[in-house]
């Protein structure tokens, strides 16, 4: 059972416009995760994930960069 593990989830994705038409893939992804009941997912802030994590509070993090859309 992986739905106790505690993963820290940041999304700092500011997303970029194609077309004209905005776009933000963070977003996209933390609307997916919210939805997922197979692992604790934790949003937080990159801060508090990095640190959540050194101190063992969360097992993993996920920092979701600012120039994802754009790089994507």
């Amino acid at each position: 059972s992986t739905n106790g593990l505690k993963v820290a989830v940041a999304n700092n994705d500011v997303g970029t416009q194609i077309f004209d038409i905005d776009i933000n893939l963070g977003d996209k992804i933390i609307e997916e995760l919210e939805a997922n009941n197979d692992i604790g997912w934790i949003f937080v802030d990159k801060d508090r994930a990095i640190e959540g994590v050194k101190s063992g509070e969360y097992y993993a993090g996920v920092i979701i960069p600012e120039n994802f859309s754009e790089n994507f």
